[in-house]
């Protein structure tokens, strides 16, 4: 794991530490703000937007004619809406008891007036108004936020960002209005502090949104998002010492005028982002179209009830929920599928709902309100009748709105990809958990590799316990079978622990049995049609060919490693022949001669052969890798001027396992020979640390790099006659270490070796 990696690691690790705390705090301040504003902030009988002094809903039907539609308040009880605004301690009703009458100055059409208002205290529908038209919004996403946090890929940088942003929105939106409006226990106060929280987290968001802009400077982006929260900073500082000009309004509107701007630049620069911004454009469209609607019917003068507008605000998490599926789109996992599904039931609820709700409104419209039991019987008559076409609703969300990309056409097209060069049975078996199987709402499924007559091979488990696995023998019977999709009435002549099967493909090559793929229990009814049959019979087909290309791979792997200890082992021959034969015969030649021209010909032989002998046998090893590698850069150097080797290496000369450092000395050998011979690089460094229980090192040079098109695997590399290479990469394999090589063309090399000791 290089630094990077490490440090990101331990980022990770106390993010989900600390985030659980912030969730309980949150959470806490979500039910105090919202048990306060049911409880502690007065209720006059009406309800109005503070800000405009429009949207007015009167709760109490005794005084429907003193405020009308259309009506615009500007001040109560001798404090304007200026006034109000400008400060965030004071309240309308101070002093004010239940019966007093107090003065509302109105503006009604073009005209100012001001009507006596009796405060009529809480009534059942203004308590339900505040109920429902803040809690279940500000649950929605803080359940987002977690729902981010265990389902998004902690290596994406959204995962800690959108989790955040989230959490913070939960609780603002339960400020937004009732506590903060009505100054409740300093939540205008708070309400302003999260806004510009909320500012700099939703730029930074959209700029790692869909995907990150590698197209800008580094120094460019860390200037512009510092900038961004000085400002932030300044604001929220001004905010709260001048609350009269509200400010936040302006950090609200230049946030979502950069996020458009970046969000545009991601749609007209990156083509690959596009269904996921027009995803995104989706959601929001559905999320703000029920508040639309009102909007316009309020425009035209028409009749709008509490119960309508609830049913929109159950709408807003659409939005927050569209970025969410953003992220998943394209990468078919349990989540997304799961998700899926909830989301298509949870647009049916909102419509079932809004559409619930505003038929009640029309029946209470010049007539009683109608009881919570009669609201709770409509709507549920209204979701039974229409629960009836959910089936088809949940395959028009996921089509039109969701884009899912469980198309059989495009899980075909994906497995070929992957498994055209996959060089091993983990990639086979990560695709089915990522992939097919998910894809295909396939729960249970067992890959099984037959190697001999006796001996067989698990290659992928899921959903099956191992006493639910088939013998040799069974699977031989299962093979016998007419049908690949085994009926229920076979089913019954099954042992009940192999009565999860459900499918049965055989693995054929050239007429030759190699395995068969088992599959169980599928969503939603455990039916196989038959074109999902016909795919699952082309992938696995596909797979045939994988671990045929796995086998073939294994058995060149195998003779490759035996052809490097048998090289080692001739080297070590060679040296101890070169060195108690050779050399000595070269001593005894030196004290015969007497000519110094040849004497001194037959020493620099002798040198050049102990070098030759070193390389053959690096003696130095026993000494420790430090002192070998200090070594090895030493004869590189008396060898060549150029490229100059530099060593920079941490750790004392600790005794490791003889065929470990071997290994890894040959790795950085032939590392160092390949930036020497075909890099022409003109420096080379060897860097890390070696430690008894872990060794990272990395190999540098500024070369000309290794061509993008290079396949990284051991039969591609000796396809290709990259012996060298592939041998790196085979010893890397012997000793369980970890090789990577990160190049760009004209500019260098590194290649990193990461090997643990294994308990």
């Amino acid at each position: 794991m290089t630094p990077n990696e490490n440090k990101m690691h331990s980022s990770d690790k106390k993010f989900r530490l600390v985030f659980p705390l912030l969730l309980s705090l949150a959470l806490i301040l979500i039910l105090v703000y919202m048990i306060g504003y049911l409880s502690f902030v007065p209720y006059p009988g009406f309800d109005f937007n503070t800000r405009t002094g429009r949207e007015i809903l009167v709760f109490d039907p005794s005084q429907e004619g003193v405020l009308q539609s259309g009506d615009a308040i500007t001040a109560i009880n001798g404090l304007t809406l200026t006034e109000y605004q400008s400060k965030l301690d004071v309240s309308f009703w101070d002093g004010v008891t239940v019966g007093k009458e107090v003065p509302l100055s109105i503006l009604r059409g073009e005209e100012s007036q001001t009507v006596l208002w009796r405060f009529s205290g809480q009534t059942r529908a203004a308590y339900e108004y505040r109920l429902l038209t803040r809690w279940p919004l500000a649950l929605g996403f803080f359940f987002l936020s977690l729902g981010i946090f265990f389902t998004v890929d902690p290596k994406n940088p959204l995962w800690k960002l959108m989790s955040l942003h989230y959490l913070v929105t939960a609780v603002w939106v339960v400020l937004l209005i009732g506590p903060a409006e009505q100054r409740l226990w300093y939540g205008a106060h708070l309400f302003r502090i999260l806004v510009w929280l909320m500012v700099p987290l939703a730029v930074i968001i959209h700029w790692w949104f869909p995907s990150p802009k590698k197209d800008i400077p580094k120094r460019i982006s860390r200037y512009s998002f510092g900038l961004i929260c000085l400002l932030s900073a300044v604001g929220m500082l001004v905010d709260l010492i001048e609350p009269e000009i509200r400010l936040y309004r302006f950090g609200l509107l230049g946030a979502i005028t950069i996020n458009l701007i970046l969000l545009g630049h991601h749609y007209f620069t990156k083509e690959e982002d596009r269904s996921r911004i027009l995803l995104l454009i989706r959601f929001s469209v559905l999320g703000i179209l029920p508040r639309l609607i009102l909007t316009m019917l309020r425009g035209f003068d028409l009749y709008v009830g509490e119960h309508a507008a609830f049913g929109a605000i159950l709408a807003g998490p659409l939005i927050p929920a569209g970025y969410l599926f953003a992220i998943w789109h394209g990468t078919p996992t349990r989540h997304y599928h799961r998700g899926n599904r909830l989301m298509a039931g949870y647009i049916f609820l909102i419509i079932n709902v809004f559409l619930s709700l505003s038929i009640i409104d029309v029946l209470e419209y010049g007539r009683e309100e109608i009881g919570m039991i009669e609201i709770i019987i409509l709507i549920a008559v209204i979701g039974l009748i229409s629960s009836l076409g959910f089936g088809q609703f949940e395959r028009v969300v996921a089509k039109y709105l969701i884009d899912s990309p469980f198309e059989i056409p495009q899980i075909l097209r994906s497995s070929t990809h992957i498994l055209e060069s996959t060089q091993d049975t983990a990639s086979i078996s990560s695709m089915m958990g990522s992939l097919i199987l998910p894809g295909l709402q396939i729960r249970q499924s067992v890959l099984i590799e037959i190697q001999s007559e006796q001996l067989i091979r698990v290659l992928d488990q899921r959903g099956v316990a191992d006493v639910q696995l088939p013998t040799r023998d069974e699977i031989l019977q299962l093979l016998n079978q007419e049908e690949r999709v085994i009926s229920p009435k076979e089913l019954k002549n099954f042992i009940p622990q192999k009565r999860w099967i459900r499918v049965v493909l055989p693995l054929v090559f050239d007429q030759e049995l190699i395995g068969v793929w088992l599959l169980g229990r599928r969503d939603p009814n455990d039916l196989y049609e038959d074109h999902v049959v016909q795919a699952l019979e082309t992938i696995a087909q596909q797979t045939t060919i994988a671990i045929i290309n796995h086998q073939k791979s294994a058995r060149l792997r195998s003779l490759f490693e035996a052809n490097i200890n048998r090289h080692e082992v001739e080297r070590a021959n060679l040296a101890r022949e070169l060195h108690d034969d050779t050399l000595n015969n070269l001593a005894l030649l030196q004290r015969e001669f007497k000519d110094p021209n040849l004497i001194s010909s037959l020493s620099s032989i002798t040198t050049s052969l102990r070098k030759t002998i070193q390389g053959l046998r690096p003696e130095m090893l026993s000494y420790g890798l430090v002192t070998a590698l200090e070594d090895l850069a030493d004869v590189f150097n008396e060898r060549m001027e150029c490229p100059r080797v530099e060593v920079d290496l941490k750790g004392e000369p600790i005794a490791l396992n003889r065929n470990t450092e071997l290994h890894i000395f040959r790795i950085i050998q032939q590392a160092c020979e390949n930036a020497q011979h075909h890099a022409d690089a003109t420096m080379i460094k060897i860097e890390g640390e070696i430690g008894e229980s872990s060794i990272l090192l990395r190999v540098i040079d500024d070369g000309k790099g290794i061509d993008q098109e290079t396949p990284l695997n051991l039969t591609a590399l000796i396809q290709e006659r990259h012996f060298g290479l592939a041998g790196m990469f085979e010893r890397a394999n012997i000793i369980n270490a970890g090789l990577k090589v990160d190049s760009v063309p004209g500019e260098g090399t590194t290649i990193t070796l990461n090997w643990s000791k294994q308990d």
